[in-house]
């Protein structure tokens, strides 16, 4: 059992310096939206790859099946909310229509 001396810090551990009593609100609401996501991502994580493949036998089995499932989850799964294309296809998009054209000149 942890004591409040060896607790993990939390977002009420946040530093907050005078006059900024404000951002504090923001940015608390930042970490829970982060934490939420990351916990959903996780939970995801687990429940399709590590438990059906209980028992691993090694550690290189679980770092292999880690980086396999990352790879699927950037570049091949499609995603819903963004019109059924990978979350790369998606941001190489999103890039290529916001950024602006270099000028280039020969000489």
């Amino acid at each position: 059992m942890t004591t409040p001396s060896q607790a993990i810090p939390g977002p009420r551990d946040l530093p907050v310096h005078q006059g900024q009593a404000t951002t504090r609100k923001s940015d608390l609401t930042n970490y829970r939206s982060v934490n939420a996501l990351m916990e959903s991502t996780i939970g995801l994580f687990k429940t399709e790859l590590i438990k059906p493949g209980r028992p691993w036998k090694t550690l290189s089995q679980v770092e292999l099946a880690t980086a396999e499932w990352i790879d699927w989850y950037c570049h091949r799964r499609l995603h819903g909310e963004i019109g059924h294309i990978p979350p790369v296809e998606y941001e190489s998009n999103y890039y290529l229509a916001t950024t602006k054209p270099q000028v280039t000149t020969t000489i």
